[in-house]
């Protein structure tokens, strides 16, 4: 079996390690998303002044 040229895989190690960077940042752009859509449905939702104003975390 013949061994890859030492320049033929850095250049690969770089491309996979690019293609890993680019799908982390993807799964985080997509995570600040979904707290931004969670934020918002939070925000909409009416307040009612005799339910929900005493919360225990505990419980």
């Amino acid at each position: 079996m013949s061994e890859i040229p030492a320049a033929i895989a850095a250049q690969m190690a770089i491309a996979r390690q690019n293609a890993a960077m680019a799908m982390i940042k993807q799964n985080a752009d997509i995570q600040q998303q979904i707290v931004a859509l969670v934020d918002q449905a939070v925000d909409n939702v009416p307040v009612s002044p005799a339910r929900g104003g005493n919360v225990n975390f505990r419980a």
